[in-house]
């Protein structure tokens, strides 16, 4: 059975990874920009990669619930 504070945590987890992730690969993307003089175009596939790495952290995280097992993959059940 998953509590409500190990819910809470997962939940957590997720306002915080989510907009660190968008951060990490828009702010690799403006450093690739002025490493290689390639303005705005690094910044704007760092922002994608990021974006998409935040959902699919997103999704991977709620298929754990959708599911019935808890967020370490160990189940109650039988």
């Amino acid at each position: 059975m998953v509590t409500p504070w190990r819910r809470l945590g997962v939940y957590l987890d997720l306002v915080y990874v989510f907009p660190g992730t968008i951060g990490v690969g828009t702010g690799l993307g403006y450093l690739a920009d002025r490493w290689l003089d390639t303005s705005p175009y690094g910044t704007m596939l760092g922002f994608l990669l990021g974006l998409a790495g935040a959902f699919w952290y997103l999704f991977r995280m709620l298929g754990v619930f959708g599911h019935g097992g808890r967020p370490d993959g160990d189940d109650d059940g039988p």
